[in-house]
């Protein structure tokens, strides 16, 4: 069964929104462990810069973004990356839309 245009984004906004949840849990149910130590003085000294990261590791999305700076975030524009855009946007991080196919 195919979902309309409509129930698709639905979709997927939940699962981006279950996805944002289930990182901030991660993260205040864990130890994060910060090195350098003074990482967080360094963005703020050095704002703007490019932190290039792994499709992997957006479940560091929490420590990255503390509110001190703005921080944008290149997704794609196909089905897959809307999940990941939901969940990135609902820790204040601005989307960049870059290669992919259209949805």
């Amino acid at each position: 069964m195919a979902f309309s245009p409509e129930n698709k984004l639905k979709v997927m906004r939940f699962s981006g929104r279950s996805l944002a949840r289930y990182i901030a849990h991660v993260y205040r149910s864990s130890k994060v462990i910060v090195e350098p130590a003074n990482s967080e003085q360094m963005v703020v000294a050095n704002h703007p810069f490019i932190l290039a990261m792994w499709h992997g590791q957006f479940m560091m999305v929490p420590a990255l973004h503390k509110g001190q700076v703005k921080v944008s975030a290149i997704v794609a524009r196909h089905g897959d990356a809307e999940i990941i855009g939901e969940a990135l946007e609902q820790f204040n991080i601005a989307l960049v839309r870059g290669a992919g196919a259209g949805t």
